[in-house]
């Protein structure tokens, strides 16, 4: 009998030794240190490295934890020393064991907590109860019957008697009431607590395993990068403006990060661009020009109320908290990098940081748009023909010039070779009116055509005491059907942008000078029918 057993034993023993060589050997969980990090427009690269020291066989079993859940396993880049080897190498999501215990103490902790505090409760309701019934027993006792005469100082020391004991009571009642209430208190935050350690319980992390050989017991460095898609960056603008035009503009990474690991104290920089994108070189398909419709800028102005929203973090977001990112891939031209122009410190969890890059100046003068069709108050804006050489982006812009917070715009870049504005909001100095000149309106009718004649005065009047750069813009009619003709009539030395029906007229105003512009056109279309839109 006691041969079989120890055959039995010996051959379990045999099973799980090698069940245990076959699952290879035990990897202790380990967390690198970033040494740098590379944000781009949609995504981030994450370097981290350590020295590690191969075994008595010449391996290496690591599992690299505290890692973005949300990494791209195809982007793992792993640098060894001379003459190692990285014989396999996967990622996963986990959990860290050392964490999961913290959080189950701390929970126990606090679950033994409220026990304690709620036990605590119930004594001092129960004692609450005592003092009420004392307090009611001395209160049906406190009328005096019989046919018992008392002395006056009996009845004094009696009424004094049962004054102060109802007193006491009430202050004992009173503590003890207050003592509930901050046990109950407590009793919400401990449950609050739990809740809070349950849920970082279950809070997963980003893991890579990998097992390196080289020469036994050989030491060396191993660098590691990946690039973690939970991070985007995107830039923003302060622009302060003079009064001759010219533009100081400073430039900052809005960038948000959700990754789990602050970034503090390491290599830090922003690149334009998008780094899960393909390498293989595009094909050269048509490219088609097209045109605005209807509008005479790139810009959307948005006013100083609504402007703060720009930078806030209220876009879409995923499951994941993220904000979801539509990059597209641009000319290798705008492939930019920055630097922080200071140390910074990027939370982990998502917060929106926003960080100074460079400051630069832009030449520009200050010109003014007209539009009487909308407003009889012109458009201020700061020109700068000198962009190019920026490394300028798209991004949010908030504009202070006269000393003044103007409000925010979304800016979007002009061509090469465009000159870049600035709108700075309405100026109520330039002032136009848009009148149509009736005498020049008629309908007139010839067989089965119709002819309808409209003319319009535009008046521009500078009250600055200085002289002013104008552009004046007005539109005709523009025809979306065979049977509709439009044919610009006078135009005083308007420049026509038939595909838009756009009149431009640019001059310069003289301190307190006036002037005026006529642009008429003509219609035609057929007899039965009724013309809309003018």
């Amino acid at each position: 009998m006691h041969t079989i057993l120890k055959r039995f034993f010996t051959v379990s023993f045999l099973i799980v030794c090698y069940v245990t060589m076959a699952q290879g050997p035990i990897k202790e969980r380990a967390v690198w240190s970033i040494d740098g990090v590379s944000v781009y427009e949609s995504g981030a690269r994450i370097q981290r490295s350590a020295t590690v020291k191969l075994n008595a066989l010449g391996e290496a079993h690591i599992l690299l934890g505290g890692l973005a859940v949300n990494l791209d396993e195809k982007s793992i880049q792993v640098a060894l020393p001379m003459d190692w080897a990285l014989s396999s190498r996967s990622a996963q999501i986990g959990s860290d064991s050392m964490h999961v215990t913290e959080c189950e103490k701390m929970t126990d902790d606090l679950t033994s907590n409220i026990k304690s505090a709620q036990q605590t409760i119930s004594l001092r309701r129960a004692l609450l109860a005592a003092y009420e019934e004392e307090r009611a027993m001395v209160q049906a006792n406190r009328k005096v019957g019989g046919d018992e005469s008392l002395l006056v100082e009996d009845l004094r020391e009696l009424a004094d008697f049962w004054r102060d004991r109802v007193k006491e009571l009430e202050y004992l009642m009173l503590e003890l009431r207050l003592e509930i209430e901050a046990l109950e208190m407590e009793v919400v935050d401990l449950e609050s607590g739990v809740r809070e350690w349950q849920k970082k319980k279950t809070l997963q992390e980003g893991q890579i395993t990998m097992r390196l050989i080289g020469e036994p017991s050989a030491m060396g460095r191993v660098e590691i990068s990946y690039i973690a898609l939970d991070a985007y960056w995107e830039t923003a603008y302060d622009a302060q403006v003079s009064d001759d035009g010219n533009v100081n503009l400073k430039r900052y990474a809005r960038v948000v990060q959700h990754t789990g690991s602050v970034w503090t104290g390491i290599s830090l920089r922003f690149l334009a661009g998008n780094p899960t994108q393909s390498l293989a070189p595009p094909s050269l398909d048509p490219v088609f020009l097209s045109v605005r419709q209807g509008g005479s800028t790139g810009y959307e102005w948005a006013s100083s109320a609504a402007s703060d929203q720009i930078f806030e973090d209220v876009n879409l977001t995923d499951d994941s908290g993220m904000r979801a990112r539509n990059i597209s891939n641009g000319p290798a031209i705008d492939r930019y990098t920055f630097e922080p122009m200071h140390p910074v410190r990027i939370a982990g969890d998502g917060s929106p940081e926003r960080i100074a890059l460079e400051e630069m100046k832009l030449d520009g003068e200050l010109t003014y748009l007209v539009l009487p069709a909308f407003s009889d108050e012109s458009y201020q804006l700061a020109a700068s023909a000198d962009w190019n050489q920026a490394r300028l982006m798209a991004g949010a812009v908030q504009v202070v010039a006269g000393g003044a917070y103007r409000g925010a715009f979304q800016l979007s870049l002009p061509a090469p070779g465009d000159t870049l504005e600035f709108p700075l909001g309405q100026d109520p100095s330039v002032r136009s009116h848009r009148k149509r000149m009736m005498d020049l309106c008629s309908t007139s009718a010839f067989g089965g055509t119709k002819r309808n004649n409209q003319a319009f005065q535009i008046d521009v009047v500078n009250h600055h005491n200085r002289s002013i750069n104008v552009r004046v813009m007005d539109r005709i009619p523009m025809s979306n059907s065979t049977e509709i003709k439009v044919f610009p009539q006078e135009l005083s030395g308007g420049e026509l942008d038939e595909t838009t029906g756009v009149i431009s007229w640019e001059t310069t105003l003289a301190p307190n000078e006036q002037k005026s512009w006529v642009f008429s056109y003509k219609v035609e279309y057929p007899k039965r029918s009724t013309l809309q839109g003018l």
